[in-house]
C-alpha cells in the first residue's frame, strides 16, 4: 500500500481533498481525516493520513505539508518519510525541511521548483516537471511536461501535490483529469 500523510490542510480541505481524488481515481485509497475513517473502494492501494498538526512520522511513504503550519508546529518535529512535498513558497515548511535528509520536491510557479505548471488553459494544464525527480520505490522521473485535464479553478498547489503524489508513487496508467 502507498502511504500519503498530509499535513498542514485548511479549514476547506482543498489540498487533501484534491489528492484523495486524485488517488481514489489511480487505485483508491484507505483515508482517515477529519471526517473520519472511509475507503473509496474495495482494495485500495492507497493509504492516506490526514493531520492538522505535524507530528513526527518514520515511515516508507509520502509527506505532504501544506500551508496552513505554524512556526510553533515546526520546533523540533522529525519527518522521516521517503520523500516529501511541499510548496516552495512556504516558508514555515522549508525551515522545518532544511536538514530532514529526506529529498523535498517544491511545488509552485516557480521556475526554480521541481514540478511547476507551464500553462493553465481553460481545459487542462501543462505539469512541468523542470528537474529530474525520485519516486518512493528509488526510480528517477526525468523532466518532461504532461497536459493534464483540470478545472481552471483548482488552486495550483494542491494541483501540483496530487501530480507529484501520483508520480511519485508508480502509479501505472495514470489518470490525473477531474
Amino acid at each position: 500500500m502507498k502511504k500519503v500523510i498530509i499535513y498542514g490542510d485548511d479549514n476547506r480541505h482543498i489540498l487533501s481533498d484534491t489528492i484523495i481524488g486524485f488517488c481514489s481515481r489511480n487505485g483508491g485509497a484507505f483515508v482517515s481525516d477529519d471526517s473520519g475513517i472511509y475507503e473509496t473502494c474495495a482494495s485500495p492501494e492507497y493509504l492516506i493520513i490526514v493531520s492538522r498538526s505535524i507530528t513526527n512520522a518514520d515511515f516508507n511513504g509520502i509527506a505532504v505539508i501544506g500551508g496552513n503550519i505554524s512556526p510553533e508546529s515546526c520546533r523540533s518535529i522529525s519527518i522521516k518519510s521517503r520523500l516529501v512535498i511541499t510548496d516552495s513558497e512556504n516558508q514555515y515548511a522549508l525551515r522545518l525541511l532544511k536538514n530532514c535528509g529526506r529529498p523535498v520536491i517544491g511545488c509552485s510557479m516557480s521556475s526554480r521548483d521541481s514540478v511547476s505548471v507551464s500553462c493553465i488553459d481553460d481545459d487542462y494544464r501543462l505539469l512541468c516537471i523542470q528537474r529530474s525527480i525520485p519516486t518512493i520505490s528509488g526510480d528517477i522521473i526525468e523532466p518532461c511536461e504532461l497536459k493534464i485535464r483540470v478545472s481552471r479553478e483548482m488552486p495550483v498547489f494542491p494541483f501540483l501535490a496530487a501530480c507529484s503524489v501520483l508520480l511519485c508513487s508508480n502509479s501505472a496508467g495514470l489518470s490525473f483529469n477531474s
